[in-house]
């Protein structure tokens, strides 16, 4: 029994990683979507024609008068853009199982 326990904890545990993964992979592509005309307008302004993400790309050296980051920023400042999430609606990533009989029950997702 104490062995079963273990699976099953170490499988719900691996289930939580993989929801905690795949929303903050929404969140980025989410942020991302609200950045981009702000990065396009500010890279059209300084005649830049193309845009790379810092945490994504390998960049080994750049120009430093070509970072925009701080006017992007400064641009989403101005224009008061929020960020409002869409979370997905996940089941619960571990489920509690009952004292003998296997059976599985889950917490409704609060929102």
């Amino acid at each position: 029994m104490f062995v079963n326990a273990k699976v099953q904890l170490a499988q719900a545990q691996q289930q939580a990683v993989d929801v905690v993964q795949r929303e903050r992979d929404s969140l980025v592509l989410q942020l991302h979507d609200l950045l981009r005309p702000y990065a396009k307008r500010v890279a059209n302004e300084r005649g830049l024609q193309i845009v790379i993400l810092k945490s994504q790309a390998m960049v080994f050296d750049h120009d430093p008068t070509t970072d925009i980051t701080d006017e992007v920023i400064a641009s989403v400042v101005q224009a008061k853009a929020d960020f409002v999430p869409k979370m997905e609606q996940t089941a619960p990533a571990a489920a509690a199982v009952s004292k003998q009989d296997g059976t599985a029950t889950a917490a409704t997702p609060q929102g």
